[in-house]
């Protein structure tokens, strides 16, 4: 592992500077989450947000399904989290960078490929950081929630937006100049598997 982060949201261009992929990330503030039905309603049907990301800062994404209860004064209580591969959203009309270019985003989080990773990220100067450790510690960084949106959804692909304090780590998969930490990983082991090979006749 790299450097260690401490960011706070709204994320700048200019915090992500000395951020290199393979770095930890720790986040605090606003972010949101989202599943494939809140990318339908916002990139298929043309809808607003129900939450104004830009009015709070929320411009990282947390792609989870949240498990969620009403406590009996009506406030949401987050039980634990459930993380979301980055490809399922990412469906096959690059909906990752469409919503990334859409909300003005700055990172986005989930776990494992994000196809063309390196390219949108350059792009459009963003992180794309993958989860380590157990969800149920990520659950327990979340301070409160700020808002929720199109509840009539359900709980899970409601549109959430927490409050976190130092949430991580995350690594960076793919920094904002684009490099990626998985293709470099890659190309390490292609060579090395070129190399036996080669040696084995």
């Amino acid at each position: 592992m790299g450097q260690k982060h401490f960011l706070t949201i709204p994320l700048r261009q200019e915090d992500l500077g000395s951020v290199r992929a393979g770095d930890a990330v720790f986040l605090s503030g606003p972010l949101f989450t989202a599943r494939p039905r809140l990318y339908r309603r916002i990139l298929e049907e043309g809808q607003a947000p129900p939450v104004d990301l830009q009015a709070i800062g929320a411009n990282v994404l947390l792609h989870c399904g949240p498990l969620i209860r009403q406590r009996k004064d009506n406030s949401w209580e987050v039980v634990t989290i459930v993380a979301m591969p980055d490809w399922m959203a990412d469906g096959t009309d690059r909906n990752v960078e469409r919503i990334i270019e859409r909300l003005r985003l700055r990172a986005v989080i989930g776990k494992g490929l994000l196809n063309e990773s390196p390219e949108i990220c350059q792009k459009h100067a963003c992180l794309h950081l993958i989860t380590v450790g157990t969800w149920n510690n990520f659950a327990r960084q979340i301070d409160r929630v700020v808002d929720v949106g199109w509840l009539d959804l359900g709980l899970t692909e409601a549109m959430w937006v927490f409050s976190v304090n130092r949430m991580g780590p995350f690594i960076v998969e793919t920094d904002s100049f684009g490099r990626s930490l998985y293709a470099e990983t890659r190309q390490r082991r292609e060579q090395s598997l070129a190399q036996v090979l080669k040696s084995v006749g």
